[in-house]
C-alpha cells in the first residue's frame, strides 16, 4: 500500500494539473483517452481527444530510480508494469491507476536488465489482467534469464521459465553474448518471447518461441521476431518493419545499420509471415483506422546530415495511402492507432521545447492527412504514448481486404555496402560524437563503464555529446567513453555493441 501522505499529494498533484494544462484544438473522429509516458522521470500524463490532462502520475519509486524505457498498461488502462532502478535494487511493479495502489513489487538485483528495458505493451498481461509476464536477466548469474509470469489475484509469481530449463535447451539455438528473452504476448495460457543479445537491438530479426505454461512445450515462434512490430488482437494478426537484404535500402549506407525496408505480417489464420510490401526505411508500424490500415514512420540522412521523417499510411493490400502532410516535428516518437485514424506524439528538438500530441483522421480524409494539435506539454517534458482506449472493434471486421503480397526477385537491386568513415573520423578525449542508434531506439548513459552501473537517463539517437573520457573497456568486451550532453549531464556510453558502431565521431 502506498504511504497517506503519497496519496494525499498525488491527489493534490491532479487537482492542479487538470486547471494548468492549456488544451488544445478540438480532434474529430471517436473519442479517446491516451497515457504518455516520461521515462527519464517515471511520469504518466492522462490526455483525451480534447487536449484535457484527466490525470498526471508520478509512479511510485525509491528517491533518485532511474525507469524502464518502456512501461506496460493493460488493456482496460487500468494496470501500469514498470522497472523502477536504484543503486541498490530494480523493483518491478504494478500499479493501479484507478485505485493509485501497488498490486505488486518485486525486488532484483541492482545490475540486471529487464524486458521492460525492451519491449513493452498490453499484451504482457493476459486475459482480464490475471496475470503480468515479464523477464530480466544478468551479467554473472548462474542461472541466466528468466520469465515470470505474476498471478494478480494472489501477488505471486506462479510460473517460471529459465535458462537452464530442459524443454528451453532442446529448441534454443546456439547461443552468443549475454541474452534476454524479451515478452511479446501473454495470452490463452502461452507466453511468446524472443531472444535478444544485449548490448543494442540492432539486429535485423531474433530467435522467436512460444512457450506453453500447461504442458512446458517450447516451440519456434513466427509471430513476433523483431521488437518493432503491433498486434491487432481481435485476429492475431501481427505486422512488423523488417530489414530484408533482398530489397534495396537493407542498411544504412554509412554505418551498417539494418534498415527495415518491408512491411511483414504474420497471418494466424494461414499460420505465416509474408511480406506484403517493401519500403524505404521504416519503424513503429501499428494498425490505425481500427485495424483497416497501417501506419509507418518513415526516415530519411540526406547526405547534409539532416534527418527527416514522416508518418505514411498503407492499405492492407500494400499501396500507399497517403502521408501526413505539414509534418509538425522531426523527431516523432510514437504512433498508437484509433478507431478513426491515429495519434502521434513528437518530442521538440530544441532541449527547452516539450512533447506534443497529435491526431490524424483517415477513415473520411484523404492525402495528404492532417495533423491536429490535441496537447502540448510543459517545457523540457519528453515521452511517448503507452497506450490509447480507442485502438480497435471489440470484434474483427469481416470486410478488411486481403494483404499484399510482394515476393523478392533474383534481380532485386543489392543494398549499398556501408561506407568506412574517413581515417580522421576516430573518437579522440575532448572530441565530439553522434549517438547513433536504431530507429526510435535510445542508449543507457550509465553512472560506470560498464552494463552493471546505474542507468542515469537514455539518449536518443543524434544527439551529439562531448567526449571526456576513454576508452574504457568492461569485462565482457564493450568499449566506454564518459561523455557530457548537450544539458550537461555526464555520464559513460557504450562505443559499439553487436558489431555496430553506437557513438560516431564528428
Amino acid at each position: 500500500m502506498l504511504p497517506r501522505k503519497f496519496i494525499l499529494w498525488m491527489v493534490v498533484l491532479l487537482i492542479g494539473l487538470i486547471g494548468v494544462i492549456p488544451a488544445q484544438a478540438q480532434s474529430v473522429g471517436s473519442p479517446w483517452t491516451a497515457w504518455l509516458y516520461e521515462n527519464q522521470i517515471g511520469r504518466l500524463t492522462q490526455v483525451d481527444s480534447a487536449g484535457t490532462v484527466l490525470s498526471q502520475i508520478q509512479l511510485p519509486a525509491e528517491t533518485g530510480s532511474s525507469f524502464s524505457r518502456s512501461v506496460a498498461i493493460s488493456p482496460d488502462g487500468v494496470l501500469v508494469g514498470y522497472a523502477a532502478t536504484t543503486s541498490t535494487a530494480t523493483f518491478v511493479n504494478i500499479f493501479d491507476l484507478n485505485a493509485f495502489a501497488t498490486v505488486y513489487s518485486m525486488a532484483l538485483s541492482p545490475s540486471v536488465t529487464t524486458s521492460l528495458e525492451f519491449s513493452a505493451n498490453a499484451l504482457n498481461f493476459s486475459e482480464a489482467n490475471s496475470s503480468f509476464a515479464f523477464s530480466y536477466t544478468e551479467m554473472g548469474s548462474t542461472v541466466g534469464w528468466q520469465i515470470l509470469v505474476v498471478d494478480l489475484a494472489t501477488a505471486s509469481i506462479t510460473t517460471t521459465l529459465t535458462e537452464s530449463d530442459t524443454a528451453v535447451e532442446s529448441v534454443e539455438s546456439p547461443a552468443f553474448g549475454f541474452l534476454l528473452a524479451v515478452v511479446m504476448s501473454n495470452r490463452n495460457q502461452e507466453i511468446k518471447f524472443m531472444m535478444i543479445p544485449l548490448g543494442t537491438d540492432g539486429m535485423a530479426s531474433y530467435d522467436a518461441y512460444t512457450w506453453n505454461i500447461a504442458s512446458g512445450s517450447i516451440v519456434a515462434n513466427p509471430a513476433y521476431i523483431t521488437p518493432d512490430n503491433d498486434t491487432f488482437v481481435p485476429t492475431g494478426e501481427v505486422i512488423s518493419t523488417i530489414s530484408d537484404d533482398r530489397f534495396p535500402d537493407s542498411a544504412d549506407p554509412i554505418s551498417g545499420y539494418p534498415s527495415n525496408n518491408t512491411l511483414q505480417v504474420f497471418d494466424p489464420q494461414a499460420a505465416e509471415r509474408f511480406i506484403v510490401t517493401p519500403l524505404q526505411p521504416v519503424y513503429s508500424p501499428r494498425f490505425v483506422q481500427g485495424g483497416e490500415r497501417v501506419a509507418v514512420i518513415h526516415y530519411e540522412n540526406p547526405p547534409d546530415g539532416s534527418f527527416v521523417q514522416e508518418v505514411q499510411v498503407y492499405e492492407r493490400s500494400g499501396e500507399l495511402s497517403g502521408i501526413v502532410g505539414d509534418n509538425p516535428s522531426n523527431d516523432i516518437t510514437t504512433v498508437l492507432g484509433t478507431l478513426d485514424g491515429f495519434i502521434f506524439t513528437a518530442n521538440d528538438s530544441e532541449d527547452s521545447g516539450g512533447m506534443a500530441l497529435y491526431y490524424v483522421e483517415t477513415r473520411s480524409a484523404i492525402s495528404p492527412y492532417t495533423a491536429v494539435p490535441v496537447w502540448e506539454s510543459s517545457s523540457g517534458a519528453f515521452g511517448w504514448l503507452a497506450w490509447v482506449s480507442d485502438a480497435a472493434p471489440v470484434t474483427a471486421e469481416a470486410a478488411f481486404p486481403a494483404w499484399g503480397r510482394a515476393a523478392a526477385t533474383a534481380n532485386a537491386v543489392p543494398t549499398t555496402p556501408p561506407i568506412a568513415p574517413p581515417a580522421s573520423s576516430v573518437l579522440a578525449v575532448g572530441g565530439e560524437a553522434t549517438a547513433q542508434t536504431t530507429e526510435g531506439e535510445v542508449l543507457n548513459l550509465r553512472s560506470g563503464p560498464d552494463r552493471t552501473s546505474q542507468r542515469l537517463g537514455t539518449v536518443r539517437n543524434g544527439t551529439i555529446v562531448t567526449l571526456l573520457e576513454g576508452p574504457t573497456s568492461s569485462a565482457d568486451g564493450l568499449i566506454w567513453w564518459r561523455v557530457q550532453l548537450p544539458t550537461g549531464t555526464e555520464g559513460w556510453l557504450v562505443e559499439a555493441a553487436d558489431g555496430v558502431q553506437t557513438l560516431v565521431a564528428r
